[in-house]
């Protein structure tokens, strides 16, 4: 099992916005990671490897914590900085 935990740290949350599959907090903090093409959904994080609809998109499952955090988010209630720990779906 592939776990990626990502440290979403107050500046991504400062310069994140809700609702945004690519420019939300935890999209800006995989890309300090190196991770260029992103898309952060509820429930799961698509990381594509060539680039956006360019090839398949890699699935990973949100744990618990990581799928309240974003609902809080996007609900427009306050978040506190996290580790966003997403799990490779090999299904």
């Amino acid at each position: 099992m592939l776990v990626l935990e990502v440290p979403v740290d107050q500046v991504h949350i400062d310069k994140g916005e809700a609702g945004s599959s690519i420019l939300c907090p935890i999209a800006w903090a995989l890309l300090e990671k190196g991770i260029r093409y992103a898309s952060v959904g509820t429930g799961r994080t698509t990381i594509y490897p060539i680039g956006y609809r360019k090839g398949k998109g890699v699935p990973f499952l949100h744990d618990e914590e990581t799928t309240a955090w974003i609902r809080s988010l996007d609900n427009g209630e306050p978040v506190a900085p996290f580790t966003a720990r997403m799990v490779l779906n090999a299904s």
